[in-house]
C-alpha cells in the first residue's frame, strides 16, 4: 500500500470537507456529509455552507431550521452544532413524540450531562487565577473585537 503525501493527505482532507469546490449538494445533505457544521455564532453555518455549495441561499438554510429539518446541538468538543434532526435521532439523543415534536432521550440527557460537566471542568481550568477584573477586561476586548469584525463586513 502507497503512503501519501502530506500533500495528498492536505487534498483529501479539504476535498473530504467539501472545500476543494463547490458542490451541487443540497444543504442538509451537506450537513449530513459534514456531520454536522460549526454554529456556535449564527452566521457559522451560513458562511461554512456558502463557500461549499453551488448556489446557496440564506433562506434555504433559514427555513430548513425554521422547519426544524436542521436544528443546534451541543455536540463534539461541547460546541454548538447544526445537525440534521435525523442525525440527532441516529445518535439517540432525541426521537420524535406523538405529535412529531423532538424530544431528548435518556441518552441525550446523558450526554448533555456530560457536556455539561466537561464545560465546567475547562471553564474551572480556564479561570483559574483569574480576577474578576482580569476576565472581565478579556470579555470586553473579545466583544470590542467582535464589533469590529462586524462593522467592517457591512
Amino acid at each position: 500500500m502507497d503512503k501519501l503525501t502530506n500533500r495528498q493527505l492536505n487534498r483529501a482532507t479539504l476535498a473530504r470537507q467539501m472545500l476543494l469546490e463547490r458542490s451541487d449538494m443540497g444543504i442538509a445533505e451537506a450537513v449530513d456529509w459534514l456531520i454536522g457544521l460549526q454554529g456556535q455564532v449564527s452566521e457559522g453555518p451560513y458562511q461554512g455552507l456558502w463557500s461549499r455549495l453551488a448556489g446557496f441561499r440564506h433562506e434555504d438554510l433559514t427555513q430548513l431550521i425554521v422547519e426544524r429539518t436542521l436544528v443546534r446541538a451541543t455536540s463534539f468538543r461541547a460546541t454548538l452544532h447544526l445537525h440534521t434532526v435525523d442525525d440527532l435521532i441516529g445518535r439517540g439523543w432525541v426521537s420524535r413524540d406523538q405529535q412529531d415534536r423532538l424530544c431528548l432521550t435518556a441518552g441525550g440527557r446523558t450526554a448533555h450531562q456530560i457536556t455539561r460537566q466537561r464545560v465546567q471542568q475547562t471553564r474551572g481550568l480556564l479561570l483559574r487565577g483569574v480576577s474578576a477584573d482580569q476576565y472581565g477586561a478579556v470579555i470586553g476586548t473579545l466583544a470590542q473585537m467582535a464589533a469590529n469584525l462586524q462593522t467592517s463586513a457591512a
